[in-house]
């Protein structure tokens, strides 16, 4: 991890498909990651403030893919919500920068796709979003 000027940049070392990925969060969103930063360096055991891994758990230096998964459910059961999935973010993300009108080539950049289909299915617009199209012509 290092810091760009008010960015932060993160290198992912286990992506998906066991890829290295660096990862900018711009000032916007990287502020909540500095107070996370802060609060892990006033933890007690020397194990979280000397981890390599962003993310500690209670007992160990990192969060395992399953402990991750358990936090989703748990506080997307406790928002009453249904199918939450480190998958579901990703789409998100990118259907969100599509919503907002980013080209698909960024998109496609953002995610790490290799191909402009995979990112195209992402994108694609749902029936909702085409009758609305319709009704603003």
């Amino acid at each position: 991890m290092q810091t760009k000027g008010n960015d932060i940049e993160i290198t992912v070392r286990q992506g998906k498909g066991n890829k290295y990925a660096s990862v900018l969060l711009v000032q916007k969103y990287s502020r909540n990651l500095r107070k996370w930063l802060k609060y892990r360096q006033r933890l007690e055991k020397s194990i979280h403030k000397e981890s390599q891994r962003l993310f500690v758990s209670e007992r160990s230096k990192f969060l395992t893919e399953r402990a991750i998964q358990k936090m989703l459910t748990k506080y997307a059961d406790l928002a009453n919500m249904e199918n939450i999935t480190p998958h579901r973010f990703r789409h998100s993300f990118c259907k969100n920068l599509a919503s907002a009108g980013t080209p698909i080539e960024i998109i496609r950049r953002l995610a790490r796709h290799e191909s402009i289909q995979t990112t195209a299915i992402y994108v694609d617009s749902s029936q909702k979003e085409q009758v609305e199209a319709l009704r603003r012509m």
